[in-house]
């Protein structure tokens, strides 16, 4: 690979992609040349002439001249067969897709090994925050505690809509009319992007391989104005929070944010990480975590950290036996089911309004897991806050909701 020029297949013409190529564009970047850009769709409209594009994945992946594979599609398995293809026919790949890399890091960390090529993929964590970056040098050799921040900017825009009075419909509407949700929000409002997102920064935190469906996920499409309401009056905002604390049962789930919490303050697309470090202490990351040019900026950086030989170091963790049993958390929890109320270990506050049981308390993780999906309408874990643990849990009893 020649360090001054790359020479690169870039595959996929999308919102990421052309993103990439824009912003080359408009830096006028010396260090890289796009031989070749692949797309799927014949018919499809594009904002350059139909020359500049090729339909031959293979022809860039079999090309001796292409050094780097840059991939931005959105086909999972399609993209693992590119990057398996790509490492073994002699090409380093940089990859925006989360999904791929967390489903198959496993897999892409002995390929790399195998061919000697390279794989990075800052894109697919939190867009144009380097927080990749940061775990593989500033703090490699620092003992990370915990992982924890919004880390999918489509949902925090909707949630700061829904603060202005715009109703869900109408939040996830506008989202999508600024190119930050698809047509199907699923991966965002559910959580899944959020999900993925956490294995990628939670495997390079501790070292061991953590499985995207070893995550506690709750999403915010069920979230009603009766959810709203009851943050609104206590004072609190509603932010979809990842955290991944060793030990732990890594969680993805709406929190209930007070106004001492960094989160509290978050608008719009943003996303933050916080790190919390032995020898550091919390460190915060904050900026742009959707939109075309911040992911594509965060392929750039993956392509200097390329030119300057700058790879990923895996850490090796011990090997440890999770103390999960005992893990609990603090939640507001509305029910369609009356019969839910004795999961809790604790009852601080409980109430049934609307057609619905609502419980704040303290739960097993382990069996909030087992609860059946169907019986939690919305969950959200409770701030860092006693003043609704002191005031009310003297008059909660454990025990059935009857409706008042």
């Amino acid at each position: 690979m020649n360090s001054i020029s790359l020479k690169v297949g870039l595959i996929g013409f999308g919102t990421v992609g052309e993103g990439f190529y824009r912003l080359i564009q408009r830096l006028d970047y010396p260090h890289l040349q796009i031989k070749k850009i692949i797309v799927n769709d014949h018919n499809k409209e594009r904002s350059l002439p139909s020359s500049n594009f090729s339909f031959n994945t293979d022809s860039v992946l079999n090309d001796p001249e292409i050094d780097l594979i840059i991939e931005a599609i959105t086909d999972t398995n399609q993209a693992f067969h590119i990057l398996k293809k790509a490492l073994r026919n002699g090409k380093h790949v940089i990859t925006a897709s989360k999904k791929m890399v967390a489903l198959y890091l496993s897999e892409i960390i002995d390929l790399q090994k195998e061919t000697g090529q390279k794989v990075l993929y800052e894109a697919a964590v939190c867009g144009a925050i380097p927080v990749l970056q940061n775990l593989n040098n500033y703090f490699f050799y620092d003992k990370i505690k915990a992982v924890k921040g919004v880390f999918n900017g489509t949902a925090n825009f909707i949630l700061t809509q829904l603060e202005e009075g715009f109703s869900f419909e109408k939040a996830l509407h506008q989202a999508q009319q600024k190119g930050l949700a698809e047509a199907d929000p699923s991966s965002d409002i559910d959580g899944f992007d959020t999900q993925y997102k956490l294995v990628i920064a939670a495997s390079h935190l501790f070292g061991e391989i953590v499985k995207p469906e070893s995550v506690l996920r709750f999403g915010i499409r069920q979230l009603l104005p009766q959810d709203q309401l009851f943050s609104t009056k206590k004072g609190w905002k509603i932010r979809l929070i990842a955290e991944a604390r060793f030990g732990d049962v890594p969680l993805v789930m709406p929190v209930l944010v007070s106004q001492n919490e960094y989160a509290y303050n978050l608008q719009g697309e943003d996303n933050f990480v916080e790190l919390e470090s032995e020898s550091s202490g919390l460190q915060y990351l904050q900026g742009k975590g959707a939109g075309a040019f911040p992911t594509a900026q965060a392929i750039l950086g993956d392509v200097e950290q390329l030119r300057m030989k700058e790879f990923y170091h895996y850490k090796n963790g011990a090997s440890t036996e999770r103390q999960k049993e005992a893990q609990k958390i603090e939640v507001y929890l509305r029910s369609p089911s009356s019969d839910i109320g004795h999961f809790f270990s604790e009852v601080y506050h409980r109430d049934y309004e609307s057609g619905y049981y609502v419980t704040l308390g303290k739960i097993k993780v382990l069996d909030l897991k087992g609860i059946e999906p169907e019986k939690i309408a919305f969950i959200a874990r409770l701030p860092k806050h006693d003043q609704i643990r002191n005031k009310e849990s003297n008059e909660a009893q454990p025990g059935v909701f009857s409706p008042a």
